[in-house]
């Protein structure tokens, strides 16, 4: 007689493709009945769906140091040069810490 497939629900068949953020995944269902006589086959037994894991680490980013101030001595000689560099990102989730001298 005439049967139409039938699939089991969707299970996880692979693990995220990452460790963190947003990743792909596998799922697939198994066939519990065959498509017989003429009746409804069954669709592709395996589709993809997004994942997500934890947040990725972000690393600290500093941009170039400046220029070099020029020294503030005044008469008697002694004085300091300086120059600076800011923080373009700041670690999050974990990411490595900013730098000491900035």
């Amino acid at each position: 007689g005439l049967c139409n497939c039938k699939l089991s629900t969707f299970f996880n068949s692979t693990q995220c493709s990452v460790t963190c953020g947003t990743g792909t995944r596998n799922q697939t269902r198994f066939v519990l009945v065959k498509a017989t006589g003429g009746g409804a086959p069954c669709p592709n037994p395996v589709r993809t769906v997004s994942c997500k894991g934890p947040p990725c680490p972000i690393d600290c980013t500093v941009n170039e140091w400046s220029a070099w101030r020029g020294c503030n001595a005044g008469c008697n000689r002694f004085g300091t040069d300086y120059r600076y560099r800011s923080v373009a990102q700041q670690p999050l989730n974990g990411g490595t810490a900013c730098p000491s001298k900035i």
